[in-house]
């Protein structure tokens, strides 16, 4: 049995159970693992569909507002206590410069589209950068 196979039967036995809100990110997060798995031979839409269902499952809704680079951690330290240091030794030893790279980039923090999106003033926008 494939890993994504055993999620969407977990997913199964418990969908019932769970809070709407947590439902619906868990089932659009086995979407697009499902969308990731079927497209193994075309890499830039594999990686972006593995990335949507990240943001899937980990993302919280947008009234609450916590920065990105705070909510990602958090997200980390969950998977890391499940995973015991595994994920942190295998992201930082093998891919430590691009994630800085990547954390660097304002394109990947909502309050960047917040400020495109005309809903942050310029200064709000720099203060939040300045806090990530």
């Amino acid at each position: 049995m494939s890993n994504l196979t055993h999620l969407e039967s977990r997913f199964n036995l418990i969908k019932d159970e769970i809070p709407t809100a947590v439902n619906l990110r868990a089932y659009r997060c086995l979407s697009w693992l499902k969308k990731a798995k079927a497209s193994e031979e075309d890499l830039d839409v594999r990686f972006i569909s593995l990335w949507i269902a990240f943001n899937a499952i980990y993302a919280k809704d947008l009234t609450f507002v916590e920065s990105d680079k705070s909510a990602f951690r958090q997200f980390l330290h969950l998977i890391n206590l499940r995973a015991g240091n595994e994920l942190y030794r295998l992201t930082w030893e093998k891919y430590p410069e691009d994630i800085r790279v990547f954390l660097n980039n304002r394109y990947v923090f909502q309050s960047f589209w917040d400020y495109h999106n005309g809903l942050f003033s310029e200064v709000a926008l720099k203060e939040d950068l300045e806090k990530e």
